[in-house]
């Protein structure tokens, strides 16, 4: 099949039958899917750069299209909040050797912090 020779191509040497895929429609009709691949157990020593935009845009309300149409639903967040959460999660994903620098702007941009090593302390 040629779909699955290209998945196994970019996977590289990652065995398909740790791949987990789940699907299930749910009472609204809508087609749920998640998927589960296995840790990395390695890679190389990583930089990541976030550039975060502080203006005052940023402090609007974060809101979500629901089912697609124009209805808006208020979620309580700023999309700064968004952001945020957002850098959190790259944070605990970035292992010992990787670093992580932040730069903010409104504008001009400043350097927040400089890259620092994302062993626990620096979390």
């Amino acid at each position: 099949m040629e779909s699955t020779n290209a998945v196994t191509e970019q996977m590289g040497s990652m065995n398909l039958n740790d791949v987990h895929l789940n699907a299930s429609i749910d009472k609204g009709n809508n087609l749920r899917v998640s998927t589960g691949f296995p840790d990395v157990q390695a890679h190389p020593p990583t930089d990541v750069l976030c550039v975060i935009d502080v203006s005052k845009s940023m402090g609007d309300s974060c809101n979500a299209i629901n089912d697609g149409s124009t209805q808006y639903v208020e979620l309580a967040y700023s999309l700064l909040d968004l952001v945020k959460h957002a850098v959190k999660m790259i944070a605990n994903v970035l292992g010992d050797n990787d670093r992580l620098s932040v730069v903010v702007f409104t504008y001009y941009a400043k350097v927040h912090f400089d890259f620092m090593d994302m062993h626990e302390v620096g979390k």
